[in-house]
């Protein structure tokens, strides 16, 4: 039972080289893959790492499965992962991390674009807060402290 948004968003397997524990009393069960429901009803994504991917040992391979009733078949898949908090710190030191602020940030929540904002300027402040918006999304609890001042285009983050 979750008390904190760290907690909620942290419980469950948040890389595949870690164990999930169940219930006290019971082994723990390798993160290898893990499940997360879906938008549909009775399918869940099941997560994976594909070593054939990249040295990066992260979740990187996804398909939809049926839903399993034990959590001892396919483990609960963490919505904030180790990876997602590893980006956050790499996007905080990025060059746009100077120029780009949370105001602006907070104008590209939600927004649709017909064409990646990354593709046509990866440099910019939309393809920035894309990505910082998508990680804060699973990693709320990380929100708070990234942001120095909401006013000027400088960041912190205090985590590391």
């Amino acid at each position: 039972c979750c008390t904190t948004p760290e907690c909620c968003v942290t419980s469950g397997c948040r890389s595949p080289k870690e164990q999930h524990w169940i219930s006290y009393g019971l082994d723990p069960i390798p993160c290898t893959i893990c499940c997360e429901e879906s938008e549909e009803k009775d399918i869940c994504i099941e997560r994976k790492y594909n070593d054939k991917e990249g040295p990066i040992v992260e979740y990187n391979s996804e398909k939809k499965v049926a839903c399993l009733d034990s959590q001892l078949d396919c483990p609960p898949c963490a919505k904030c992962t180790n990876a997602d908090e590893d980006n956050i710190q790499d996007l905080s030191n990025e060059d746009s991390a100077e120029k780009c602020t949370k105001i602006e940030c907070e104008k590209e929540k939600g927004k649709k674009y017909s064409k990646d904002p990354c593709m046509s300027d990866p440099e910019g402040c939309s393809c920035w807060c894309t990505k910082v918006n998508e990680v804060l999304g699973d990693c709320v609890h990380l929100e708070d402290n990234f942001w120095e001042d909401e006013t000027i285009g400088s960041y912190r983050y205090l985590f590391f």
